[in-house]
């Protein structure tokens, strides 16, 4: 016998009582990360903040226009200073990845339980914030999820928008088209072709006209770092376990132990992280893993996905 029955009335107040406070937990979370990357920065400084903000940056970072355009364009519009302006636009990012982690979740993960593992996305972030900052992070971040949203969803049109922001963000939205490719191969063919050389389209566009609005910039397209990956892993043996470590406990989980039914998650694991992980070697910094924010949004929700399918397995015996 049920005390306190559930009528329809009270379980549409209950529903919305708990979406009110998962959202709120979801904020809160979000904002707590974001409390402690400012301190990060207030220890150590955001990278390039001025010079990425009046386009003197060196390249390839000034080519990264999205953020220090909107960021300038808030400051005059607002009233406030460039410092504050760029703190907003790394705040509602965040926010924005946070709050499309769970959307894109529930499209691909059939399982409620992936809405309080989502609560757990913005903490994941914070071995990535260690070492560097940049302005454009945040960004680039929920653009590359938002258009895997869209992408999960079949919303093209959408998703063309969000991959031309992506681009003027910065030019690993490559990933996506690469994704694309993986993912979409087999659809109708015409429609492929037009999607595919619409991508490449707008990436060349915008890549062509950052480079020739730049090209008198200091520096070159990338930083060769190879070598000095050597000495690093020599001097730092632990860390370098570590870091291979996670690196083979990734491939093994998202690529060869993922069920085929998540050949989405896995594709975007392999275009977002493939890549990166060669681009690492050579061009990025030693132990930086931040150049891997893009890929992931994939490991957590394969990781997500796993943890959901032992506790199903476990709940089921």
């Amino acid at each position: 016998m049920k005390v306190f029955p559930v009528l329809p009335e009270n379980k549409k107040k209950f529903l919305s009582i708990s979406g009110f406070l998962y959202a709120f937990a979801l904020w809160l979370i979000a904002t707590i990360v974001f409390g402690y990357y400012i301190w990060l920065a207030s220890q150590n400084h955001f990278s390039q903040l001025d010079p990425m903000l009046e386009g003197t940056a060196p390249r390839p970072y000034v080519y990264r226009i999205l953020a220090p355009g909107i960021i300038r364009i808030l400051s005059v519009v607002l009233g406030i200073t460039r410092y504050n302006s760029a703190l907003l636009v790394m705040y509602v990012s965040l926010l924005g990845f946070t709050w499309t982690i769970p959307a894109i979740g529930k499209v691909l993960i059939s399982s409620k339980n992936i809405r309080i593992f989502s609560l757990l996305s913005p903490l994941g972030l914070i071995p990535f914030l260690i070492e560097q900052r940049h302005v454009y992070d945040f960004p680039t971040l929920f653009l590359f999820v938002l258009a895997l949203y869209f992408l999960a969803k079949n919303d093209c049109i959408k998703y063309l928008f969000v991959f031309t922001l992506a681009t003027c963000s910065k030019e690993t939205s490559l990933f996506l088209v690469l994704f694309f490719v993986l993912q979409y191969r087999t659809i109708e063919r015409k429609k492929f072709i037009y999607l595919t050389a619409s991508q490449v389209g707008i990436y060349a566009v915008i890549r062509w006209f950052t480079i020739e609005l730049f090209r008198n910039n200091p520096g070159s397209l990338a930083e060769f770092h190879l070598s000095e990956h050597f000495h690093a892993y020599l001097q730092s043996p632990l860390s370098a376990c570590l870091l291979f470590g996670s690196i083979v406990g990734i491939i093994w989980i998202g690529i060869i132990r993922i069920p085929p039914e998540h050949k989405f998650l896995r594709n975007a694991l392999i275009s977002s992280g493939g890549p990166t992980l060669l681009l690492y070697f050579l061009f990025g910094v030693p132990f930086e893993i931040r150049i891997f924010l893009e890929t992931y949004p994939a490991i957590f929700l394969i990781f997500s996905l796993q943890v959901i399918r032992s506790i199903d397995a476990a709940a089921r015996q």
